[in-house]
C-alpha cells in the first residue's frame, strides 16, 4: 500500500468516529501525528486538558513540544510505543501506526 493510500485511510471520517469515540470513553486525548509531528486526526478535536494548558502557558510550551517529538523520533525508529511521564508529572503514550 502506497503513503497516499495508507493516509486516505488514517483520514476516513470512519476513523474520526472512532477517535472520538475512544477519547470520550476513555477521557483521553488521541491524536494521529504525521511523520513530520503535523496533527492528522484529533479525537473530539480536543486540544489538551486544562492542566497541561495552564503549566505551558505558565511555563513554556517548548519543554512539551520538545519532549513529544524527541518520542515521536524514538516510536518511529523502534517501531514500539513509547510511554513516559512528561515534566508536569502526567503520563504520555506515543504509539506507532505503521500501514501497508
Amino acid at each position: 500500500m502506497s503513503e497516499p493510500r495508507s493516509l486516505e485511510l488514517i483520514l476516513h471520517h470512519e476513523v474520526q468516529r472512532l477517535l472520538d469515540n475512544f477519547a470520550s470513553v476513555m477521557r483521553v486525548r488521541v491524536v494521529f501525528f504525521g511523520r513530520n509531528g503535523e496533527v492528522l486526526r484529533r479525537g473530539r478535536g480536543e486540544g489538551n486538558c486544562r492542566f497541561c494548558q495552564l503549566i505551558q502557558k505558565r511555563f513554556s510550551v517548548e519543554k512539551c513540544i520538545k519532549l513529544d517529538q524527541e518520542k515521536q523520533a524514538s516510536a518511529r525508529k523502534t517501531g514500539k510505543g513509547q510511554i513516559y511521564l512528561c515534566h508536569a508529572g502526567l503520563w504520555e503514550a506515543i504509539m506507532p501506526v505503521v500501514l501497508g
